[in-house]
């Protein structure tokens, strides 16, 4: 294939180690950059320093340059110093390149693994490096240490375990055993823990594994995803003080949260259950266990932050289920982060983009504290230029940018082709929405739409009031006493004749049987009248715009 060389490689000079200090160290790096490059090109992993040197990466035929033997062992050993080489032997006749250091290979096994479902699952070392599953993978036909330096990576961290074949069959070994047995004897199997059940045996040959509930199995302390009914040291606490303000702390014996109900000492929270209500010093609080709704409300806030509702909706348009592979650019403060991270399950993995470095470092110990670790990414990288870490493997991808429409391509290229993905871009104005949306045409996404979600707070109250028939006439009651009081005689008045009889005053008794008739009259009286309850609805507090939400999908292709 063809290789295209930097301007130094038809430089005579290059090909001399140069004895100035500081321009030789220049030099070494040029060809070192120059060796990693060359070899990665040409999938070079293992290689003899005799060929090395007569191939047209150190001789350069057409301006009759070469670089002699002991100038390409330089170059080696400066390579080494960078761990890009590790040599086979003593004699240095042979090394491996790491043009991609093992680490690095582990995460793109790691990703491959995740997007393709074979998670928990057998993989055999010739199904990585000559599968059909690989074809289209940058590791396809890699060189077998290499491929077991990743897996060492992947082991150390707990996503990845090696065993030997002989260990779970009596069978006599394969072909493909016995290459394995070989290598795992000689690399492998100082650092190799003990299996010793069948359930661990086969949990280990499932060389990419995420340890079932490895976030929730290994860690001691409660998280978003790992429950306990008590508050220990260690664990992550919010501190509910009022309805508009909560507190996000870390239980630390000797430590005091000072706050508008006085001080809380965090000894008064160690043992007690999660949703106490807990005494301070100027009134009580209460202890909740964290989740992604109170921690974006209780969050340090680096950018402005994406609320419920919009969070909710996302969530939803971009399909999100248990095992989806969701790239996520602009993370900020990490409200939506944590969010997809509960969303994914242990199954899942979200990566997440953004170009501030501390921003990037801040929400990753986050997401390690709150048990999420294992199923997020933090990656720092800018997506209009570089594109996202994956490709051809994501569900799902999210853009909160000042310019979406220029990482559209860079999404079409992360999303899995096979099985096809939404697109989700949150933008604040209408004309970045309008350039979103005819790139989106032009990269082939269909089922494009714009929504825009505004919370309305309602606030209920019943109001009574008497029927329309209440109004035509006077009451019963009043009507009677009315007519009572026309139809009665006069009273006799005083100093009249003989025959008149003068009117005693009425008794006590009398008075009080009056006044229990009147209050019975005013209960029939109110009984007989109907009274309607009505609800009225009426907002308290109006949201105001937070911006649009446009989603698409992109087909299988």
């Amino acid at each position: 294939m063809s290789f295209a060389f930097p301007w130094e490689y038809d430089f005579p000079p290059f090909f001399t180690i140069q004895p100035n200090a500081t321009t030789r160290e220049k030099q070494l790096e040029a060809w070192g950059q120059l060796v990693l490059r060359y070899c990665n090109a040409n999938n070079l992993y293992v290689a003899d320093v005799t060929a090395l040197g007569e191939s047209e990466l150190f001789n350069n035929r057409a301006i009759n340059r070469r670089l002699d033997h002991n100038a390409v062992l330089k170059v080696l050993d400066y390579l080494e110093g960078k761990k890009c080489v590790e040599w086979t032997d003593r004699s240095k006749k042979q090394c491996h390149i790491h043009w991609q250091s093992p680490a690095q290979w582990g995460e793109v096994i790691y990703s491959w693994a995740q997007s393709n479902g074979f998670l928990n699952s057998v993989v055999t070392l010739d199904d990585l490096i000559d599968g059909d599953d690989t074809l289209q993978e940058s590791f396809h036909g890699i060189n077998r240490r290499t491929l077991l330096k990743a897996l060492e990576e992947l082991q150390s961290s707990g996503r990845a375990a090696i065993v030997e074949h002989e260990d779970l069959d009596a069978t006599p070994p394969t072909e493909e055993f016995e290459i394995t047995e070989t290598v795992d004897e000689t690399v492998i199997a100082p650092k190799r823990k003990k299996i010793t059940s069948n359930a661990e045996k086969l949990q280990a040959l499932g060389m990419i594994s995420t340890l079932s509930s490895s976030a929730e199995e290994r860690i001691d302390r409660a998280s978003f995803i790992h429950y306990r009914e008590t508050i220990e040291e260690g664990d992550i606490v919010i501190v509910h003080i009022t309805s508009q303000t909560l507190k996000a702390i870390r239980v630390e014996r000797g430590k005091t949260l000072n706050m508008q109900m006085g001080a809380l000492r965090h000894e008064f929270l160690i043992g007690k259950p999660y949703g106490s209500r807990i005494t301070t010093t100027n009134g009580f609080v209460h202890a909740l266990r964290p989740n992604p709704v109170l921690w974006s409300r209780s969050l340090k806030r680096f950018t402005q932050i994406l609320y419920q509702h919009d969070i909710a909706t996302i969530i939803m348009l971009l399909d999100v289920v248990p095992g989806s592979v969701i790239c996520e650019s602009g993370t900020g403060s990490g409200s939506l982060t944590h969010a997809l991270a509960v969303a994914v399950g242990r199954h899942g993995h979200v990566y997440t983009h953004d170009v501030v470095e501390a921003r990037v470092k801040a929400i990753e110990q986050d997401l390690n504290d709150h048990g999420l670790g294992e199923r997020t990414t933090c990656i720092l990288q800018d997506v209009y230029e570089d594109g996202f870490f994956v490709t051809n493997s994501c569900d799902g991808v999210f853009l909160d940018l000042p310019e979406p429409w220029r990482a559209i391509e860079h999404a079409k290229n992360a999303i899995s082709r096979a099985r096809g993905g939404r697109l989700i871009s949150f933008s604040p104005c209408v004309e970045q929405v309008v350039k979103c949306i005819e790139e989106m045409k032009n990269h082939g996404f269909h089922l494009i739409e714009t929504i825009e979600v505004i919370p309305t707070t309602m606030k209920v109250s019943t109001k009574k009031q008497r029927t329309f028939q209440s109004f035509l006439g006077e009451p019963p009651a009043k009507k009677e006493r009315l007519e009572k009081s026309a139809s009665a005689p006069e009273a006799p008045t005083i100093g009249g004749g003989d025959d008149d009889e003068v009117e005693s005053p009425p008794t006590e008794a009398e008075e009080l049987a009056a006044d229990e008739g009147e209050s019975t009259l005013k209960k029939e009286h109110a009984q007989k009248f109907d009274y309607k309850e009505y609800f009225v609805a009426k907002p308290v507090k109006q949201a105001t715009h937070s911006g649009y939400l446009t989603s698409a999908t992109l087909l299988p292709y």
